[in-house]
């Protein structure tokens, strides 16, 4: 993987400890990251449900939440991973030499946009 991979995931670890724990869940993150593609990303989660990753979001205390994950199975935990990487991460055509188009810088993603939506 690249260093930028390695970075989300310390960073999201760092965050959500409970949810990364499960080293089967951390190990399917590397995978989808090492992908090249977000659609295959989206279609290796079994029943992505957005509002399910929203309402956990909703239920829990943080940013940083230390507690998110627990009491959530494999497939719950993968589904909530996968809603946190696509929330800081952002795919885009390009190599290492060439400038970032406009369009992919954003403001940061915070957990009050989504829970009160």
């Amino acid at each position: 993987g690249n260093r930028g991979n390695q970075l989300l995931i310390a960073v999201l670890e760092s965050r959500y400890p409970a949810l990364f724990k499960d080293q089967e869940v951390e190990d399917m993150v590397v995978d989808w990251l090492d992908q090249t593609s977000p659609v295959p990303r989206r279609l290796s989660i079994p029943g992505y449900d957005l509002e399910f990753c929203k309402e956990q979001l909703r239920n829990s205390e943080g940013p940083p939440d230390k507690n998110l994950g627990n009491g959530l199975n494999r497939d719950e935990k993968l589904k909530l991973a996968y809603y946190l990487f696509s929330k800081h991460l952002t795919d885009c055509e390009g190599g290492h030499n060439n400038p970032l188009p406009r369009k992919y810088f954003k403001m940061p993603w915070k957990k009050s946009d989504d829970v009160t939506s």
